[in-house]
């Protein structure tokens, strides 16, 4: 079963469809699908033993489509094993979740547009982020 957690999160995260995947930069071996994303940070499952600490750069990729957001600033602030995703497999699947730094512009536009177009996000959510972006 996954650890349980305090939530901290300021804003709610939305379900990102499959196929979306976040990859540590620059070298990209640790890399999985990403479970749920907001504009502060995301959580994503990848293979491991080894848990991911610290900052660093990341990247979130489509598949097909390749890199969509390059380099974001970013630091781990949960990783453990995710036992309850499969207790019959023998791949250690790990859930890490990450808070993303400084965004630039560029990437906060792209973000908001991956949240809006991949995520399970509903109209009505799309338009508060929209309205809390402008001001």
């Amino acid at each position: 079963m996954e650890e349980p957690r305090n939530d901290r999160r300021e804003r709610e995260r939305y379900r990102v469809r499959t196929g979306a995947y976040a990859a540590f930069m620059p070298h990209s071996r640790r890399r999985g699908q990403i479970i749920d994303i907001n504009l502060s940070g995301l959580a994503f499952h990848y293979i491991g033993v080894q848990k991911h600490v610290g900052k660093g750069e990341m990247a979130i990729l489509l598949n097909g489509s390749g890199v969509l957001i390059n380099k974001i600033k970013c630091q781990a602030v949960s990783d453990f094993e995710a036992t309850d995703f499969n207790v019959f497999s023998v791949v250690p699947l790990r859930r890490c979740g990450i808070r993303f730094g400084k965004l630039t512009q560029e990437q906060a536009a792209k973000l908001e547009a991956f949240i809006q177009n991949y995520s399970t996000v509903n109209p009505s959510i799309q338009l508060l982020i929209a309205a809390t972006n402008k001001s």
